[in-house]
């Protein structure tokens, strides 16, 4: 038993070296990660400007109905 899970355990540290080694997929995964960091910032940027574009429209409607009753 111990024999075959340290044969198994050699196999997998193998398949790990290996693919260590390649770089097949390296640019896959830069895409991957840039991607998600876009993705990231976009949100983040988009939550700061939820915010601020609230309360500018809550200025303009105010002003807005100011202005209509000073009409009025």
């Amino acid at each position: 038993m111990t024999l075959r899970l340290f044969s198994r355990l050699i196999r997998i540290r193998s398949r790990l070296l290996d693919l260590k080694r390649r770089e097949d997929g390296a640019v896959t995964i830069d895409w991957v990660v840039l991607t998600a960091g876009i993705v990231i910032l976009g949100v983040l940027a988009a939550g700061g400007l939820s915010v601020s574009i609230s309360q500018t429209s809550e200025a303009i409607s105010e002003t807005i109905s100011s202005a209509n009753s000073f009409l009025d």
